[in-house]
């Protein structure tokens, strides 16, 4: 329909006709599919963009129901009652267990067979979605058993419809029923573990399992738990009762201790430091206690695992088995302990409870997780027990594990609490399995209780979602997923205290973040990130991991609650797009989140906008003024301003492609001083984008510097030295430059081409300038009266902008924001850009899905998934190389290379514009591809996407390629100021490889022709040779294979040519 400067426009029409002549109404049957998934994507003859698909399903204006038990539905006659959940139901699944629904649907009077669709989100893999009823109604049934490692939520949402896709007899005067709408029903299925939630005395026992722990092999004994109680409290209690006794012998047991640090001073505490916990193992009859130190906490989860080794080898170990650094440029670290101790052995027996067991005929073996005489007040999950003791890398190897029982030696019992369901409480929803449990919303608007209804009939029967008493788990069998049916039983309902199932994440699940605010922070870092999702696990091992080029950066994160995280973003060296990826501690999330780290700038709009800090420049007459420009509009406009009531003001405005001092006193008329070179505005050609100026005054020596060049500029009339209330102004309300200002500094003093050269280029700071403190350039303390520095990084402000000044011992005065200036995010010349772009996606891992259409945002918008370039293929882009040579696409990524034939080669001819994908590009004179250890012409697309001119190269092979925001081009600043050239603020990626062009025929009927050589020695003959390399590909001896032929057309002749007129 129309193309806009580079925008091309398009209507998509579906017509439903057999043929284009046909009307509409004129058929009987719509020959379109009645659901179907179209995709576009953009393409300009050079590279694909993403895609973007939408579901289009038919449907007829008639009323169709989902059958429910909604009590209107009774009204309309047998048969549209049903079980289809109501809308909005959330369903809790834990894995291994299978989650079963019905979606049915029935319409009052229609065509053809009603049908039934997912309409959003995707089927999980593993999952079914079959018809078990067909026609009118229609009944569909989901059946899904998730697998360890999917643990996430899933949105799905179903429509059905009632679509012409048989030959059925239509009345076509027949008038449809007006008010017909889609009812779209959408569930969450949050596939999460759980744990058991011990309070009071109760426990669980496995009385099969003493008598597997003997002498021979040893054991171990491993378990997650989270303790809530402040006192001591037992976590594995294990022993036995003699025959015809109820005495209860307590052999070994591992407990959590409390302990109070204190600093002592004459026997008298002078210093408490606070309560902290500890590990504690005894074995009763030999009284050896093994414990740790005490520097851990509760509310938190942790490992415990105690190995005994038949030789009397005690370990202990919390939290792991070596300490773990998060990162090698930080200082935090994983809190561990783990402790040694030795049992006695007797007669080569080291004492063991199998061991006492068989040593003492008609003795029973308990061995109890939680309560016993002490109650243990807090949470157990994953309990592994060994009938062999586990090496120390064994122990680090299997803590996050969730343990293969096949693939495991001596493993003898496995409690993973999965087993906890609504059944039997006063609101449960008694489903059939009970291996699920269902939630639905609020029954109505009024209702402030925690109840819901999963069905329809306006009845309670659920909570609106778990809860931690919700599912008794007193009396309930505890299934052993080992394999050898050590099932173990939960304490009888006559002990006291609570025992439930609770679903919560541990740090053996992965994490699932599904939503996250912001996606831009500042590349210094020190943002925080809200992260919400499912399975965040509270532990010191909860953390965050910010991809970089080559390396992580990996940051602990604050738990928040068990749906919701906070990262604070760590700074990163360049401008890019990182990857952030959330760990329990078992393993990073599938789900990546694209983080972008950009520098911040001052937005000015057409509206108008300022930024003014009071009374900074009064009684000065020596100053200097500058900063990084970007104008994104020619109109004239202000940038800085010097104003004094009854002075008047100096000015630096841009205008058209030019910065310009003025002056207007107080008592006078504005006056021009002086014009700079040309400084194109953003997209307006070679040299646009960001620039640099800045105004020095020093006396009669005036002097405008721009992009490091200087000129000299008449001596204004106006001077502040008398001026008692001067305001610096950035941009204006009424007339200020439409663009982004950055990096804003006043000085009280004059400064040369080479300070305005360190200016331009960040290096601010003392330490850099003067390492020793020795007279390097024009000042011996370079940051001597810097009076106000504006870094425009300030967060949750939007009418103050921070003078950053004071952090070099001056006092500063901050700016206030005025008109609709705001804060922008952007890239800048002064910091690298980076190869590290991810691709958005939405919903669950995609390789957790294995049909149905994609996943659907509002509008119904496809979003592709998150993930980084995994090779060299995902850095660069080109489809078609210019001249006659033409390659058809193969296929595309999403980021980064959409070649020809799926190679990443590029002939030794070179290439003009080869497109670069990253991020952080920055438009400006500076921008350049650097190929081979040169500069070359680069193009700016966007912050992601460049253009480099690819140059001929002598020899095929290997060369580097980068992109670079800034190459140095004073030899003699740099000398002055760093003793040494500048970096060039780039990044490279890797080599590509260059070949030379060959062209391939397949010996039957190719060929290539050129009309235009025929023509020139048609035209001048005087003879001909042809010379070129060949390489024969089939040998047969009695096959002619022409390699050139010249001829002239004959009128009988075909067209094209035959092959024994070609090449």
């Amino acid at each position: 329909v129309g193309t806009d400067g580079r925008t091309v426009k398009r209507v998509f029409t579906w017509l439903a006709k057999k043929s284009p002549g046909d009307p509409d109404y004129e058929q009987d049957l719509d020959p379109r599919p009645p659901s179907v998934v179209v995709c576009f994507f953009p393409f300009d003859a050079y590279a694909v963009g993403p895609f973007r698909c939408v579901n289009i399903i038919l449907t007829m204006d008639k009323e169709l129901y989902w059958r429910d038990e909604r009590p209107k539905l009774i009204t309309h006659g047998e048969g549209f009652i049903g079980v289809t959940p109501a809308n909005e139901t959330t369903f809790y699944v834990a894995p291994g267990y299978e989650l079963t629904f019905d979606m049915s649907a029935k319409q009052d009077t229609g065509y053809g067979p009603v049908r039934i669709f997912v309409s959003q989100g995707v089927i999980p893999k593993g999952a079914t979605f079959d018809y078990t009823v067909t026609g009118d109604p229609a009944n569909r049934t989901f059946k899904w058993t998730p697998e360890e490692g999917q643990q996430c939520e899933y949105l799905i949402c179903f429509i059905g419809n009632n679509t012409r896709i048989f030959e059925v007899d239509i009345d076509k005067t027949a008038v449809f029923d007006a008010g017909a709408s889609l009812d779209q029903r959408c569930y969450s299925i949050i596939v999460m573990d759980q744990t058991l939630d011990f309070a009071g005395g109760t426990y669980v026992n496995a009385p099969g399992i003493p008598e597997l722990l003997t002498a021979d092999c040893g054991m171990s004994i491993g378990l997650w738990f989270l303790p809530e109680g402040t006192m001591s409290m037992p976590l594995v209690t294990i022993g036995y009762t003699l025959e015809g006794s109820t005495q209860k012998e307590m052999l070994h047991q591992l407990s959590w201790e409390p302990l109070t640090d204190a600093v002592f001073k004459d026997a008298v505490t002078s210093q408490d430091l606070g309560q902290y916990y500890r590990l504690v193992f005894q074995s009763g009859n030999s009284l050896v206690t093994v414990l740790t130190e005490a520097t851990f906490c509760v509310d938190e989860w942790h490992f415990a695992m105690l190995t005994l080794a038949p030789n009397g080898d005690v370990k202990l170990y919390l939290d792991g088995n070596e300490t773990i650094h998060y990162a090698e440029d930080t200082r935090d670290f994983h809190n561990i302990a783990v402790e040694e101790g030795k049992l006695p052995v007797t007669d080569g027996k080291v004492e063991i409870i199998g061991t006492v067991l068989g040593s003492k005929p008609g003795s029973t073996g308990f061995f109890y997780l939680g309560s016993y005489l002490n109650p243990f007040d807090g949470k157990i999950t994953d309990v592994r027990i060994y009938s062999r003791a586990l090496s120390s890398v064994e122990v680090g190897e299997k803590m996050f594990q969730v343990l293969d029982a096949e693939k495991e030696i001596g493993l003898q019992a496995y409690y993973k609490f999965n087993e906890g369901s609504q059944k039997g409480n006063s609101l449960g929803n008694i489903v059939s399995p009970w291996s699920y449990n269902k939630y639905g919303k609020k029954r109505n608007s009024t209702e402030t209780t925690v109840q819901g209804d999963t069905t329809g009939n306006g009845l309670v029967d659920s909570p609106l979602g778990p809860y931690e008493t919700e599912m008794n788990a007193k009396g309930v069998t505890i299934k052993d997923y080992s394999g050898n049916n050590n099932n173990a039983v939960a304490s009888p309902p006559s002990v006291d205290g609570d025992l439930h199932f609770e679903w919560m994440a541990a740090p053996t699940m992965p994490t699932c973040p599904k939503e996250f605010s912001p996606d831009n922070v500042h590349v210094d870092g020190g943002q925080y990130i809200t992260v919400s999702g499912t399975g965040f696990a509270r532990s010191q091992f909860l953390k965050c991991s910010f991809s970089m080029m080559g390396f992580d950066k990996i940051v602990k994160a604050e738990y928040v609650n068990n749906n919701t995280i906070i990262c604070q973003a760590p700074m990163a060296p360049y401008l890019t797009a990182s990857m952030l990826e959330i760990t329990n501690g078992c393993c990073y999330s599938d789900m990546k989140i694209p983080v972008y780290m950009l520098e911040r700038a001052m937005s000015i709009p057409a509206t108008g906008g300022a930024i003014t800090v009071p009374g900074v420049c009064s009684g000065l007459s020596t100053y200097s003024v500058g900063g990084w420009v970007y104008p994104q509009a020619t109109e004239r406009g202000d940038v800085f301003t010097l104003t004094a009531a009854g002075v008047g003001n100096i000015k630096v405005t841009y205008f058209e492609s030019y910065f310009i001092v003025s002056q207007f006193p107080h008592e006078g008329e504005y006056q021009a001083l002086k014009f700079s070179g040309d400084a194109p505005a953003q997209g307006m050609g070679e040299g646009a984008g960001w620039h640099y100026v800045m105004l020095s005054v020093d006396g009669s020596k005036v002097t405008l510097y721009l992009d490091g060049t200087e000129l000299e500029v008449p001596t204004p009339d106006i001077n502040f030295a008398s001026a008692t209330d001067c305001h610096f102004v950035v941009g204006a309300e009424n007339n200020g430059m439409v663009g982004l200002i950055e990096e804003v500094t006043l000085w009280g003093k004059p400064m040369s081409l080479c300070d305005s050269y360190q200016l331009m280029w960040g290096n601010l700071t003392q330490a850099s300038i003067c390492p020793t403190g020795e007279k390097i350039g024009t000042f011996l303390n370079w940051n001597d009266n810097l009076i106000t520095y504006l870094k425009m990084n300030d967060f949750g402000m939007d009418d103050v902008v921070l003078d950053s000044s004071d952090r070099f011992g001056e006092t500063g005065t901050n700016g206030v924001i005025s008109g609709d200036a705001v804060f922008q995010f952007t890239t800048v010349p002064f910091i690298s850009p980076s190869f590290n772009r991810p691709r958005p996606r939405v919903g669950p891992p995609t390789e957790q899905f294995e049909y149905g259409p994609p996943t659907l945002e509002a509008g119904n918008v496809w979003m592709e998934n998150y993930t980084l370039p995994r090779a060299f293929d995902d850095y660069y882009d080109y489809v078609i190389f210019e001249g006659e040579f033409e390659a058809e696409i193969a296929g595309h990524s999403q980021s980064g290379v959409r070649n020809a034939g799926g190679t990443t080669m590029l002939t030794v001819d070179g290439m003009h514009n080869m497109t670069v994908l990253g991020f952080g590009f920055a438009e400006s004179q500076w921008l350049k591809c650097e190929f081979n250890g040169e500069l070359v012409d680069v193009v700016y697309e966007g912050i992601d996407e460049v253009k480099c001119h690819i140059p001929e190269v002598p020899v095929p092979g290997y060369y580097p390629l980068g992109v670079v925001n800034f190459e140095p081009f004073s030899e003699d600043c740099d000398a002055e100021y760093r003793g040494a050239p500048a970096d060039r603020l780039g990044t490279h990626v890797p080599h590509i490889e260059m070949k030379e062009a060959t062209i391939e025929f397949d010996g039957v009927d190719d060929y290539a022709f050129s009309g235009e050589v025929a023509q020139k020695i048609g035209e001048d003959w005087s003879g001909v040779t042809f010379g070129a390399w060949f390489y024969p590909l089939d040998d047969s001896p009695d096959k002619e294979q022409p390699i050139m032929c010249f001829t002239t057309a004959c009128a009988a002749a075909p067209s094209p040519p035959t092959p024994a007129q070609i090449v």
